[in-house]
């Protein structure tokens, strides 16, 4: 299972986990308790989709995030 997005930022990680099953798409969310040193989350939390969601899972987050955080 491909990451989707991968980020420190919990807002932009709750956004794409909406996106993605707004969109019907499964994901899943790495990230349950993520390490924090003072407030810099060390462990970037992850979204993961099935292989066949990938590409699709992908556009849609580049279309939300306009770019900006997918690569």
């Amino acid at each position: 299972m491909p990451d989707t997005l991968r980020t420190n930022d919990p807002v932009q990680l709750s956004f794409g986990h909406a996106v993605l099953e707004d969109a019907g798409i499964s994901v899943e969310r790495t990230d349950p308790q993520l390490l924090t040193y003072g407030s810099i989350e060390q462990v970037p939390g992850r979204l993961i989709v099935e292989d066949r969601d990938y590409e699709r899972a992908v556009a849609l987050l580049r279309e939300a995030f306009a770019n900006d955080v997918i690569r």
